[in-house]
């Protein structure tokens, strides 16, 4: 039994940077890895000029309200995948009116198209190594895009950063042995192993 959040974020990176999937896929090499957020300002910026960084990261995980009870042979998780986005621009060349509303638009596309890929019905299912994510219907559903402001530290370069949340629900085998076995009493299910005899919390 294991959560499988490495899939999920590997199957991430090559649908946006691959251009994996079968249906309403990204462009390979539209994105690149780069960016995180231990990055300064400026070192994020430079490695952004010419083509965006990306870096995914699974933000929050919690049990879903739908998944059965803990003695049951599989649960259901709710996911929170958080995208960041990094577009780098030139501040000696990129700073007026006209180029700052080319950047803004781009950062509002990132989010229309990211969310196109990674939300079709089973472009998520699996990686490309055949690594199942868990993910319900293979595919991750868009909770909206933030925009930040332009950071302009260097005098030289500049980048804008955006993020893009997804939501999604990760079937997770949990296999039962075979030599366990289940019991209701007044107090509560109990499961008896060779080990011992356990209370079981709903």
């Amino acid at each position: 039994m294991t959560f499988p959040s490495l899939a999920i974020l590997t199957r991430v990176r090559e649908v946006l940077e691959d251009g994996r999937g079968a249906v309403r896929t990204i462009t390979a090499e539209t994105y690149k890895p780069g960016t995180h957020a231990a990055l300064d300002a400026l070192s994020d910026s430079v490695g952004a000029l010419g083509k965006p960084t990306i870096e995914a990261t699974i933000a929050d995980r919690v049990r879903h309200p739908s998944s059965p009870a803990r003695q049951g042979s599989f649960t259901l998780e709710e996911i929170t995948v958080s995208v960041r986005v990094v577009r780098g621009f030139d501040g000696n060349a990129d700073l007026n009116a006209a180029a700052r509303t080319a950047l803004h638009s781009l950062a509002a596309s990132d989010g229309f198209d990211i969310s196109q890929a990674l939300g079709w019905p089973g472009n998520m299912t699996a990686t490309e190594a055949a690594s199942a994510t868990g993910l319900v219907s293979g595919q991750l559903q868009d909770l909206g895009t933030s925009v930040a402001s332009l950071e302009y530290p260097s005098g030289q370069n500049g980048r804008l950063v955006t993020t893009h949340r997804f939501r999604g629900v990760v079937r997770v085998e949990t296999p039962i042995p075979d030599f366990a076995t289940y019991l209701t009493t007044p107090d509560g299910d109990r499961l008896i192993t060779p080990d011992g005899d356990f209370l079981i919390a709903s």
